[in-house]
């Protein structure tokens, strides 16, 4: 059932990892950008937004804090293995593979790979601090809106 909430959850999840999107950009090697780095980002975001920090709202601040994290470290491991997965897929196509578990193999170490070049400070920094602020309002809008 949707709530103001919910609604928050998503729409600010959604734009804390838009927004940090451009801050990773820059981190990647020339013309190394993941395919649909952005757009894959905030969908994901959108997606667990709602499901976990906004659906787990409503029980008080330091669970909002806690839902905030959650959230957080949901969004980054799904968004880090459906980039390293389109990778595989799109390295895949030009026949790169012997066989299945070597592409699933490769599709994983793409994922850590692309940790590595994202865990800065700066990136780390926003995501935490901007999802411990989500997690807080989105309890005070489930606190004083869903009621």
């Amino acid at each position: 059932m949707p709530t103001f909430a919910k609604l928050f959850g998503a729409v600010g999840f959604a734009a804390l990892f838009i927004g940090a999107s451009f801050l990773m950009v820059p981190l990647f090697p020339f013309g190394l950008t993941p395919w649909y780095f952005t757009e894959f980002n905030g969908g994901i975001a959108l997606i667990l937004g709602w499901r976990i920090a906004g659906g787990r709202a409503g029980l008080g601040t330091m669970s909002g804090i806690s839902n905030g994290i959650t959230a957080l470290v949901a969004i980054a491991f799904c968004t880090l293995a459906l980039h390293g997965f389109t990778q595989m897929l799109l390295r895949s196509a030009e026949l790169r593979y012997s066989g299945l578990m070597q592409a699933m193999m490769s599709g994983i170490g793409i994922s850590f790979d692309l940790a590595v070049v994202l865990a800065k400070p700066t990136v780390i920094a926003v995501l935490l601090a901007g999802s411990i602020v989500i997690g807080i309002v989105t309890e005070f809008v489930a606190d004083k809106m869903d009621s």
